[in-house]
């Protein structure tokens, strides 16, 4: 190898470490989005089969143990860590916000379904502001799931009930809720 050549592969080098350093890395979770969709739309169908099972998620707090439908197993495995649907639900907020395609953009109803039935029952306040984003979503199932969700985590606790209470929901999003069986809460602020 040439001189000019090892200067070169340094510079290189040099460029990509500094133009990487700073930007937190994509979670890996986010590189998995198609399959997960898929999985998730599989089971949304009952392809997979149907049933309940305990699920394990890990949050911020600690571990939380439920029973629930198998969706989110049959997508995520078990235990599940809330930091994953975190990223994924993110990703979809910043791209219903920038209009730039991302992992989350497009189709992706399902696995949105599948990450706000599971955090509903996390009692995780954390969950709060990251599913409160999806409730202007641009698909109105995403946004009405969002609303479902975030009835459910006020429902859990009265420390959640104060966070929840105090968001004001879109009338499209309550109307989403509505159309899929969930009758808003009587301390549901809705937005004018």
């Amino acid at each position: 190898m040439t001189t000019t050549t090892r200067k070169l592969c340094l510079v290189l080098a040099m460029v990509a470490f500094f133009s990487s350093e700073g930007r937190p890395e994509e979670p890996a979770i986010l590189q998995k989005v198609a399959d997960l969709q898929k999985t998730a739309y599989a089971a949304n169908q009952g392809v997979l089969g149907c049933g309940d099972g305990t699920i394990r998620l890990l949050t911020s707090k600690g571990e939380v143990d439920f029973t629930s439908g198998l969706d989110a197993i049959q997508v995520f495995g078990n235990p599940i860590k809330t930091s994953d649907l975190f990223a994924l639900l993110k990703s979809r907020s910043e791209s219903n916000r920038s209009g730039k395609p991302g992992p989350m953009s497009g189709e992706v109803t399902d696995l949105c379904f599948v990450c706000l039935s599971t955090l509903s029952c996390s009692k995780d306040t954390e969950s709060i502001p990251v599913v409160a984003d999806l409730l202007t979503d641009k698909e109105d199932a995403i946004r009405g799931w969002a609303a479902i969700a975030l009835y459910r985590l006020g429902r859990s606790s009265e420390d959640l009930l104060k966070k929840v209470s105090a968001i004001q929901f879109p009338k499209m999003a309550v109307e989403s809720a509505t159309a899929r069986g969930e009758q808003p809460p009587s301390w549901v602020v809705k937005a004018k």
